[in-house]
């Protein structure tokens, strides 16, 4: 089997820089997805042909962590560290891949045209949906289009990646193996097992194709429901800053962009995540009026942004204004801010007396304000960002110091999660919508919108709304990768989606995954402020994905492990032999 002079180091440089290339430009903001569909075949040419083994995994580590640095360069606007290290960890799946197809491929007959998707797309799920919390960015099947996508809804977005993987497979079979038989007397004819890995691809791509058509070609009938999403431009630092005025001034702003939509008469409005300021559940409200009756005393907060009464004025002044936008628009609102429970008054005594007023628990939540200005509901996020929101292992563990550095200055990492995937109830003309509100990134989590979409096997969702503040990211490439992910969600449950996001991009998606509106203003959908108005439909389709999840995507994780533990097994048993 010969190497194809792919023992030189430089050799091996350039067929991975190759890889590297052709995996980054299918996705923003190049967004040439035929890309993707080649992008493995240098990698597994060099996991196939290359030696000496441990420089390829060094090498390939290293190229890896370069192209993760490289795409996620967003990340060191919140934290240097961390965007260091998560490359350096992220870095380790390009190189295990590599292991584990010469590991596999080496030692075993079984066609690439096959095994290529399924190491993968079980890699994809190990790094997106379980290592970690996840890490769901840059699955080969996000960069494609809009009618190659839709048997999302069977197998999720990791079974669009199996089609990309499976077209590389294909290639490198053409390119490793025997590709005639000798045949007596006649031409040769094209090996068996690469026509039946051309048949394989064939069927597999072309029935993808054929059902996407199909599914775009269906024409959906239900009920619809006009949604306007309000999308601020505030910078973080801005946003970190909690004077009062400040904080009134968020508040006017949110509602000044409100007032211009007024007029499409919207039966929801959505305002992006954690924009209102103070914290509006009940029991934040009554320890403020607490504070209040306290007056005689100095007051003093446990959170250094939360001086004398600012928490109350800045939470009574946002419960007031909402109740008035509500009011005046006639709408619903599903508001971002934060909630605080588990609240203590304590009472010190010294050469002066001081009231030291304290929240255990705090959220980043999602409330929803009825037509009357009530608050009647909220949602707490459940699935938080390690580090920006929570520390793993808690704060005060023996981890919780080592790993301090990587937490940005700016970041809460005591969140709290939430502990129920709530449903809101919003009506509209007599017809009852059911929204749930996944909250930053939760919409690119595909287990995540599916637990809320889908509830004791019934789908118990009409729509998604996703409250995102991108204020972090500084307009980057962040925001286009994360719109490129939500569409997924829609077309695995088959529920259409508002996003209002704080700096971009704002918009909607319908049940198939099609961008139908964003928030634009001179032709920029990020670092503007405005509003975008639609009519939702609702999708009345249940789909495969909603009853099994990423259980395509586990089964791949499970057939890869099984596959290394045949292949190591086959070849001691050989060797045995001998």
């Amino acid at each position: 089997m010969s190497d194809l002079g792919l023992r030189r180091w430089r050799s091996q440089f350039v067929l991975l820089v190759v890889w590297g290339v052709l995996y980054g430009v299918a996705y923003p903001h190049i967004n040439f997805w035929p890309a993707a569909h080649l992008a493995l075949v240098p990698l597994t040419i060099l996991a196939l042909r290359g030696v000496p083994v441990v420089r390829l995994v060094w090498l390939t580590w290293l190229i890896g962590c370069i192209w993760w640095l490289a795409m996620t360069w967003w990340l060191s606007h919140i934290t240097f560290p961390g965007y260091v290290a998560m490359a350096i960890y992220l870095g380790l799946y390009p190189a295990a891949y590599l292991l584990i197809i010469r590991v596999i491929f080496l030692r075993t007959p079984v066609p690439m045209v096959l095994g290529v998707p399924v190491v993968w797309v079980g890699l994809e799920y190990l790094r997106g949906s379980v290592l970690f919390n996840g890490f769901p960015w840059f699955s080969l099947g996000h960069s494609h289009p809009t009618w190659l996508i839709q048997i999302a809804d069977l197998f999720g977005a990791y079974g669009v990646s199996f089609l990309p993987a499976m077209t590389a497979g294909l290639l490198c079979d053409l390119l490793t193996r025997p590709m005639f038989t000798p045949q007596a007397d006649r031409k040769p004819r094209l090996a068996r097992s690469l026509r039946i890995g051309l048949l394989c691809w064939a069927v597999v791509l072309g029935c993808s194709a054929a059902y996407g058509l199909f599914r775009l070609s269906q024409e959906v009938i239900g009920p619809t429901l006009r949604v306007a999403v309000v999308q601020t431009n505030i910078p973080q630092s801005n946003k970190m800053a909690m004077e009062v005025d400040q904080q009134r001034a968020i508040v006017d702003d949110l509602v000044r962009l409100t007032d211009s939509a007024v007029d499409d008469q919207p039966a929801l409005i959505v305002w992006p995540e954690t924009m209102v300021p103070g914290s509006l559940n009940q029991k934040a409200q009554d320890a403020g009026n607490q504070a209040a009756a306290l007056l005689g005393s100095s007051i003093e907060w446990s959170e250094p942004w939360h001086h004398g009464l600012s928490l109350r004025v800045v939470t009574m002044n946002a419960i007031t204004r909402l109740r008035e936008v509500a009011r005046q628009a006639g709408a619903y609102l599903i508001v971002g801010a934060h909630a605080h429970e588990k609240w203590q008054t304590e009472r010190i005594k010294g050469w002066h007396q001081a009231i030291f007023i304290t929240a255990e628990h705090r959220y980043n939540s999602a409330y929803l304000v009825d037509r009357g200005g009530v608050i009647v509901d909220r949602y707490d996020k459940i699935h938080r960002v390690p580090f920006g929101e929570y520390i793993p292992g808690g704060r005060g563990s023996a981890l919780s110091n080592v790993i301090s550095v990587f937490v940005p200055s700016e970041a809460q990492p005591d969140l709290r999660a939430g502990s129920r995937y709530q449903v809101f109830a919003v009506d509209d003309l007599d017809t009852a919508w059911r929204v749930a509100a996944p909250i930053c990134f939760e919409d690119v989590v595909s287990h995540v919108c599916r637990k809320m979409a889908y509830q004791n096997g019934n789908k118990a969702v009409d729509l998604l709304v996703n409250l995102t503040n991108e204020g972090w990211y500084h307009g980057s490439a962040e925001g286009p990768q994360h719109e490129q992910m939500a569409r997924f969600r829609c077309v695995e449950n088959r529920v259409p989606m508002a996003r209002s996001v704080n700096a971009g991009i704002s918009g909607f998606i319908d049940s198939a995954g099609r961008i139908t509106e964003r928030v634009t203003v001179n032709g920029r959908t990020q670092l503007v402020e405005g509003v975008a108005t639609a009519d939702v439909l609702r999708d009345p389709r249940k789909t495969l994905f909603g009853t099994i999840g990423d259980g395509f995507a586990a089964g791949c994780a499970w057939i890869t492990m099984l596959g290394i533990v045949w292949a190591v097994g086959r070849s001691t048993f050989k060797r045995t032999q001998n």
